[in-house]
């Protein structure tokens, strides 16, 4: 495990937090932490210039309570997230408040007419897909069988409270057919923390395990294999599994395991800082490039070979077009000098340095972004 790595993605989200659109963190006495998805979709009205009203789940009400279900039924399938995101927020201004009207032909009249609530979606909310929005149709198969089971699955959130062990709605939820996967035996897994975490930053159960919070999604574990973290106890904070895991079925604990490991080293930013890595380093994944290799700064040293006679001056004006841009380099008797060839040290984002000589100018053009001049 590279826990440079790692610390440099956790400066990254804290300082990048306001460009991506899910990337929503809340600070208190200097420690961020994640505010949770359903706190703020990261989705506005067309209406909303300003982006003062973000769409967000009341998870103390009925229906925000189960909406949150819709949604980690929706992301238990193939797809952009974004689906499922403006699927959620299609039922929760278009669909009654009462979710026992929610009956199989209502459901199945929906389903029929999806792409025309795709449409009117759209219409009321700005587009933030990365591709074209679709409602799959086993979506609506999900919100039938939540319908079906919702006070079970009330009340097996009730007695976990009430007992202090979440086995008991995680057993229940895993039980249920037609959640998830990819046909109407496909049960929810990996989306079950997902649920745990929104619950537990609401406060909305007490007790929630928040070892238990991290989603282990295929997106994340690719962020995990690129920072080499690796899934062996005890966790990083000298841990083993904890006690109830054994209760469960094998997929079911590898999951929780996953989930610990990454609390573990992630605190309550949970798995939001691995389901951004993509998005954060997405030009470096591209070129090939690991992001311990990101340039945050490069100081300009002298000129090659005679370091000890040159020194940086700040002017950039009254310099030829070529020039234009880069630092001047000022012998110190103040006679002006048109160098050929640098020196720089590259300082990289998880702190390393580098020294490189002979940097010529077509060269240096690639640098001058990250050049600061004292």
């Amino acid at each position: 495990m590279e826990q440079k790595k790692i610390d440099s993605l956790i400066a990254t989200v804290k300082d990048d937090r306001n460009k991506l659109s899910y990337l929503h963190l809340k600070e208190e006495n200097g420690v961020f932490s994640y505010a949770g998805w359903v706190s703020n979709f990261g989705i506005y009205r067309i209406v909303d210039n300003d982006n003062k009203d973000p769409v967000f789940l009341d998870l103390y009400t009925e229906k925000g309570l189960f909406l949150l279900f819709v949604l980690a039924s929706c992301w238990s399938r193939t797809g952009p997230y974004e689906n499922a995101a403006y699927f959620t927020l299609y039922i929760k201004d278009h669909w009654n408040a009462d979710i026992t009207s929610y009956s199989k032909e209502f459901i199945d009249e929906e389903r029929e007419d999806r792409e025309r609530a795709v449409k009117t979606i759209l219409k009321e909310y700005r587009n933030i897909a990365r591709k074209e929005i679709a409602f799959r149709p086993d979506f609506y198969d999900g919100v039938y069988v939540l319908t079906e089971k919702w006070e079970e699955i009330k009340e097996s959130l009730r007695e976990s409270e009430e007992k202090g062990d979440y086995t008991i709605f995680i057993r229940f939820i895993r039980s249920i057919n037609g959640l998830g996967g990819h046909n109407q035996e496909g049960k929810m897994r990996i989306k079950i923390p997902l649920i745990l975490r929104e619950l537990a930053i609401a406060k909305r159960y007490r007790g929630i395990p928040k070892e238990w919070c991290c989603v282990p999604d295929k997106r994340v574990l690719d962020a995990c294999k690129e920072l080499e973290i690796g899934f062996d106890f005890p966790d990083a904070n000298g841990r083993y599994p904890l006690k109830g895991i054994r209760t469960l079925d094998g997929q079911m604990r590898q999951v929780l395991k996953e989930s610990q490991i990454i609390y573990s080293l992630f605190g309550e930013l949970y798995d939001i800082a691995l389901f951004a890595y993509q998005d954060l380093f997405e030009e470096d994944i591209k070129k090939g490039e690991s992001m311990e290799r990101k340039i945050v700064e490069v100081k300009v040293l002298g000129v090659c070979p005679n370091l000890s006679h040159y020194e940086l001056d700040e002017a950039y004006v009254n310099c030829d077009s070529d020039r234009i841009g880069l630092p001047l380099l000022i012998s110190e008797s103040g006679d002006a000098q048109g160098p050929m060839l640098y020196s720089i040290m590259i300082v990289y984002q998880d702190g390393s340095r580098e020294l490189m000589d002979g940097i010529d100018r077509s060269k240096m053009m690639e640098y001058l972004p990250y050049i600061k001049v004292e």
